[in-house]
């Protein structure tokens, strides 16, 4: 078989691999033998070294003809070394000649420059005088034209003349009045081209104002006149009847603007710009003029919002922002053509919790249905001043909530962003007002120890309940109205964010396009609202000890009737004599069976208000009370049940305190006191609460062994709530 030689001649060649390879089973599972490999190997190399001697014998038979070439070239690379000196000798020569050349083309072309500049300064001075002849007359003649022709060519000269000699301040002294005397010229001229719609005229004035390179001039007599325009329709609609309202005289106003947007735009355009649709000059027009009316138009919205008898001024700004915006909607004319009226707004937005506020006061002060005199009328009939304040308090959330909505719609409509400030502003002040007006109430109600039926005691809880209920609502409401400002607040951050680079999602009447910095500090205030903050819980705190008032008035008017007949309990039995027949069992006396039967009455009476959990829930929430807190403590979760374990525990404690007054008692009293107390445990018991500790120590230790009680009494923890009360009463008892 032949062997791949080419192999060997590889730069990666790996021998062990070749041998490898080389006896790897061929196809019938035979390998070849490796002494004809070796005589193959031996073979190639003999082939290989007889090569490399022929090679090497042709090399040096070939060598003296190299050796010649090598010199050949060696020569001709001398040669053309000194060619090269040669030449820069040459170049070197050349340089030196050309140098002097060029030092004399230099000179020659200085002295042709200064005598053609001093020609020209020659020339243009005899020309400063001509044509200050002629400014002189162009002057007397009042021609506008003549007067910038003459000035150009006094400008002209100018620029040639020396600006250091002696009469270069005179030059441009008189050049600064020629050009402010034409200015006072082609001003009115311009103006009064625009206002009469003369394209001419104005065209003309604009090109004299180019040359001058005044073009912003140009524009600002352009402005002038179609201010004049807009002014004199102002005067006209100003003078209009009182009758018609600020709303209407601002809309007549925008569609004198937005009438003349047709024929103005394109008039302007073909004044100042190659473009005939182009807005922006038309657009700068109307705000030069819309922002300097006289009467102003700052002036004019602050007169329709201090002129408005409603208790709500902020409905007249509503209006008019209703106005702007559609006229800023539906106006062809860029956005920055309103902003004089917009920037009137803005002034209102940045300062919406100061209106909002006052309007809320007036609104409050507007519609109170109770005078104050009859708030402070003393009523001898408990039930009839307790029915009173629930009905004036029921009437007052009503009102409470009706200028809240108000406030809320107005903070809407005024402004699309940043009004949350000034609406919790507004919000707190008018809690406050809410909470001071009841308070002022709840401190005339009589004493309700007066309270000796029934029927009276469950007038009064019911009025008590019925506040509760009603204070309950309006944090209800207050929850609602924040909540809604949150979800709004989430698609602010959102806008006012997208906003960084562009305004197009915000409605340009808001102030946060123009106020950056407000921008950054309401961004916090949002993020918090957008986290899961209610925006108005803080104003919640104006109500907490209004809350405290009424859940303690409701507490107080709930055991009203138990604390008299628990007193009557301990001070009327007699104790001291009571002697009970043999085998007889202990029923509970009457008195405490009358405390039982008013307790088990509460859970049916008060059904009607507690089953209503969410309002007395968030009540309950804002309650700081020890009684309730204490119980809230135990409780996983807060809810309208809790008002009867509060009772429950207020009646387990005054019966302490009622015991507590007995001084002295018979062994057979002791007897019924202990199945009294059993009985009134198992009540506590029945409203699905447990007994206070206090009272269980008492009713365990009242008939103990003596051994027994001093040992118990030593353990009583000193945590113990009425621990003395249950020490003094046990030593009266037992003594």
């Amino acid at each position: 078989d032949e062997m791949d030689f080419s192999l060997f001649s590889r730069p990666d060649f790996s021998a062990t691999d070749w041998v490898n390879e080389a006896l790897q089973p061929n196809g019938d599972g035979k390998i070849d033998d490796p002494n004809k490999l070796i005589s193959k190997l031996q073979t190639f190399i003999h082939k290989v070294n007889a090569e490399l001697e022929t090679t090497c014998t042709d090399l040096v038979r070939e060598l003296p003809s190299i050796v010649r070439s090598v010199d050949v070239v060696t020569q001709e690379v001398q040669s053309l070394k000194q060619s090269m000196a040669a030449v820069s000798r040459d170049i070197q020569s050349v340089e030196q000649n050309t140098a002097e050349t060029m030092s004399n083309l230099i000179q020659l072309d200085r002295l042709k420059t200064n005598m053609e500049s001093t020609r020209d300064a020659v020339t243009e001075a005899d020309n400063w005088s001509k044509l200050s002849s002629d400014v002189d007359k162009a002057l007397e003649s009042n021609d506008a034209h003549q007067i910038a022709a003459a000035l150009l060519g006094l400008q002209r000269s100018m620029l040639v003349l020396s600006e250091e000699d002696d009469q270069a301040h005179q030059r441009r002294s008189k050049l600064q009045q020629l050009k402010a005397r034409l200015k006072s010229l082609l001003r009115p001229q311009l103006a009064t081209a625009v206002e009469d719609r003369n394209l001419e005229a104005a065209q003309s004035a604009v090109v004299v104002y180019r040359d001058m390179m005044q073009e912003h001039e140009a524009l600002q007599a352009a402005c002038e006149g179609v201010k004049n325009g807009v002014q004199l329709q102002w005067q006209t609609i100003a003078t209009l009847s009182n009758t018609a309202s600020h709303q209407h005289k601002l809309q007549a106003l925008l569609d004198h603007v937005q009438s003349n947007e047709a024929r103005d735009i394109p008039f302007l355009a073909s004044i100042f710009s190659t473009d005939k649709s182009d807005t922006k000059p038309c657009g700068e027009a109307v705000h030069f003029a819309l922002t300097n009316l006289e009467p102003s138009l700052g002036d004019f919205v602050a007169d329709a919002i201090q002129a408005s008898d409603k208790p709500f001024r902020l409905t007249v700004l509503a209006s008019l922002v209703e106005t702007v915006i559609h006229a800023v909607k539906t106006s062809s004319l860029p956005t920055s053509a309103w902003q004089g009226l917009l920037n009137v707004i803005a002034q209102y937005q940045l300062e919406l919790g100061h209106f909002l506020t006052e309007d809320v006061v007036r609104a409050w002060a507007a519609q109170t249905t109770v005078a104050v005199d009859q708030e402070e009328e003393e009523h001898d009939n408990i039930v009839q001043a307790l029915a009173t304040f629930a009905k004036q308090l029921v009437a007052d959330v009503a009102h409470v909530e009706s200028v809240l909505a108000t406030a809320s719609d107005l903070t809407d409509a005024t402004t699309q962003f940043g009004g949350l400030r000034g609406l919790k502003q507004a919000t707190q002040k008018l809690l406050e007002l809410f909470a001071e007006r009841t308070a002022r109430t709840l401190n005339a109600l009589p004493d309700l120890k007066q309270i000796e039926a029934e029927l009276s005691w469950t007038q009064c809880i019911d009025a008590c309940f019925e506040s509760l209920e009603a204070l309950g609502r309006l944090l209800a409401l207050l929850q609602s109205v924040g909540e809604a400002a949150r979800h709004a607040c989430a698609k602010q951050r959102h806008y006012l964010l997208e906003s960084s680079s562009t305004v197009s999602h915000l409605g340009p009447w808001d102030y946060f396009v123009h106020h950056p910095v407000a921008k950054e500090q309401f961004l916090p205030i949002l993020q918090a609202c957008t986290q899961g903050d209610n925006p108005l819980a803080s104003c919640s705190s104006a109500l907490v000890d209004l809350v405290n008032q009424l859940h303690e008035l409701g507490l107080a008017a709930s055991m009203a009737l138990v604390q008299s007949r628990l007193d009557a309990f301990a001070t009327e039995m007699a104790w001291s004599t009571l002697k009970l027949s043999d085998h007889q069992t202990f029923p509970p006396s009457s008195h405490i069976s009358k405390v039982g039967e008013l307790l088990l009455m509460l859970p049916q009476h008060l059904e009607g208000y507690l089953e209503d959990d969410a309002k007395m829930s968030l009540a309950l929430e804002q309650c700081t009370l020890p009684a309730f807190n204490a119980v809230m403590e135990e409780e996983e979760e807060l809810d309208t049940g809790l008002w009867l374990d509060v009772l429950a525990q207020q009646a387990c404690m005054s019966a302490v305190d009622a015991i507590a007054t007995i001084s002295s008692i018979s062994a057979d009293g002791r007897l019924q006191l202990s199945a009294d107390l059993e009985y009134f445990c198992n009540v506590v018991t029945a409203l699905e609460t447990s007994p206070v500790a206090s009272l269980l120590a008492l009713n365990r230790l009242l008939l103990v062994d003596t051994q027994t009680y001093k040992q118990e009494v030593a353990d009583l923890s000193a945590e113990l709530p009425q621990r003395s009360v249950v020490i003094k009463a046990l030593k009266q008892l037992r003594s």
